[in-house]
């Protein structure tokens, strides 16, 4: 016969033992998710919290999830908080009484703008704890340092309080630190000691070192930097923020910056690789000149994000460099062609709010339409560079070649001009300079400049051919004589170093004094010339006819 008194008693045992095997559970598995949620994988710690019983508890931080998930994906923000007040409301109508659901509902609200009713909120949670719960403290400031409303005095008092009541909570420690470091002293010193009592109290608390080691990193002390992050990964293997700071600092220490993409690499293998985490990789692979790893990151978080403008830059800037050093002309094609429909993009994204636009957009913008044919309107971006950062002044030089290279030489020696106006001239600078306006047919600023290169070095034979030939130039009827002086001294110099090697400036030299002394009746000397030539070449045509003319 069926034994009631008997099943009674193992019903009991089975609720019982139920009941601990539940809360188990829920021991394990709230550790569980916090820990995911340091390790930023937000997958599984979602995953983990939504998994813990219905309690007024778990209701806590089942919201408290989604509102540190609204600080992390602030796409979705709107969508977070109203998911994590949800959980918040099932808390208080499962108990009432339960303090951190009201701490909850007042950082969904302070997030939301409403400072009065969130501070309502929080004198709530305070009351029902009556000021004795260090949780409530602790979550209270939180709440206060939440990105874009930061009340950083109100969270230092509800850390402090949360270390009063428990001195031994290492996550209490690290927030006061925290809480320290962003107030209006900003007291690396108060922060440091902070991490300081949480370390000795857990010397294999990864994220003490990393802390401890950021200070550092703000300090520029590097070296102490790089030791904390080593001394974290160290007691920690598994805690992946820190081969993000390591990567960032890496990137800072240009022995070390190689390695930076790949230390990046790896935080994000270990954690989800939220958006911005992903965005930073692909501006780090830039600035490492990995364009073709660059692209390919884009490419996959314009899907994600085909806003954000920051994207439509680098992807710019990355075809452009990509197209600017590849030997492949299609490819290089190509990459220009991308590059300015990205740029165009980035500033059509941007044209409400200028403000947003930096000097080496203008310049990448620039120079991608210059590749792409449009020389005019290039310049004129590359000239807005410089207008908006005088430092970028090299934009001159560089635009002084393109009008070279395509023989626009007026053009270019006015860039010449403003470029030597911030940067000396060197002795090629000047004779570039200088060609570009002899070439142009102006012809006395040409010879200004060739003058600088005389007086910069006297005894530089080019100098004074170009100074000859400038000013000969201005004297096309061969009436003044003002080129004489300057052939004159190329001659001496000329024929002090190699005859044969200069004859042919030299025969020039030679030619342009005798027509000068011919058409000035000065027959005598004019046949004097003629005869130096004839020493140098007997077979010179202009030596030959006026052999003839003069009779000589």
């Amino acid at each position: 016969m069926f034994n009631t008194k008997l099943n009674f008693k193992m019903l009991k045992n089975i609720i019982a033992i139920s009941m601990l095997a539940s809360a188990y559970a829920q021991a394990q598995s709230l550790p569980e998710a916090l820990r995911f949620i340091d390790m930023e994988q937000y997958a599984n710690a979602r995953k983990s919290i939504l998994a813990l019983p219905e309690t007024a508890d778990n209701a806590y931080y089942k919201g408290d999830f989604y509102v540190k998930m609204s600080q992390i994906d602030t796409s979705s923000a709107v969508e977070s908080l109203d998911t994590a007040m949800t959980f918040f409301n099932k808390g208080i109508s499962l108990d009432p009484k339960n303090a951190l659901n009201f701490v909850g509902q007042g950082a969904v609200i302070y997030l939301q703008g409403n400072w009065d009713a969130s501070a309502q909120k929080f004198k709530m949670a305070s009351d029902l704890s009556k000021g004795k719960n260090a949780q409530v403290f602790f979550k209270t400031g939180e709440a206060y340092l939440y990105k874009g409303k930061k009340d950083v005095a109100l969270a230092v008092f509800q850390f402090e309080n949360a270390v009063r009541l428990a001195p031994k909570s290492t996550d209490y420690l690290l927030a006061l630190g925290d809480a320290y470091l962003v107030s209006d002293d900003g007291s690396a010193t108060r922060a440091i000691k902070q991490y300081g009592n949480a370390l000795s109290l857990d010397s294999k608390l990864a994220k003490g070192h990393i802390k401890t080691g950021k200070i550092y990193l703000q300090a520029k002390n590097y070296e102490e930097a790089l030791k904390n992050y080593n001394k974290g990964i160290e007691v920690d293997p598994n805690y992946s923020p820190a081969y993000r700071e390591r990567a960032e600092l890496y990137f800072k220490l240009k022995q070390y910056r190689s390695q930076a993409p790949a230390e990046y690499k790896k935080y994000l293998g270990m954690s989800d690789g939220n958006y911005k985490s992903k965005s930073r990789f692909a501006a780090m692979s830039f600035k490492n000149e990995d364009y073709t790893s660059t692209l390919e990151q884009i490419n996959v978080l314009l899907k994600e994000n085909p806003s954000d403008r920051v994207l439509y830059r680098l992807s710019a800037y990355s075809n452009y460099e990509l197209g600017n050093t590849s030997k492949d002309t299609i490819a290089s094609k190509q990459n220009f062609k991308v590059g300015l429909e990205q740029i165009q993009n980035f500033f059509n994204l941007t044209a409400a709010d200028t403000t947003k636009r930096i000097s080496p957009d203008y310049e990448y913008y620039g120079k991608l339409l210059v590749k792409n044919g449009n020389d005019s309107l290039g310049a004129n971006y590359l000239l807005k560079t410089i207008a908006k950062d005088t430092s970028r002044f090299e934009i001159y030089n560089d635009l002084a070649k393109a009008a070279n290279e395509k023989k626009k030489y007026k053009k270019a020696a006015e860039y010449y001009a403003k470029y030597f106006k911030y940067k000396k001239a060197g002795l090629n600078d000047l004779l570039t300079w200088g060609k570009a306006h002899y070439f142009a047919k102006e012809y006395a600023l040409s010879d200004s400049v060739f003058k600088k290169v005389v007086v910069q070095k006297p005894e530089e034979l080019l100098g004074h051919k170009w100074r000859s030939y400038a000013n000969e130039a201005i004297d096309t009827d061969k009436k003044t004589g003002q080129a004489i002086p300057f052939y004159e001294k190329y001659i001496e110099l000329a024929n002090a170093k190699d005859v044969v090697k200069y004859k042919d400036d030299i025969i020039k030299g030679y030619t342009y004094m005798g027509a000068y002394y011919l058409n000035s009746k000065q027959t005598p000397k004019s046949i004097e010339m003629w005869k130096k030539i004839g020493a140098i070449n007997p077979q010179d045509e202009n030596y030959k006819f006026m052999k003839k003319k003069l009779v000589f």
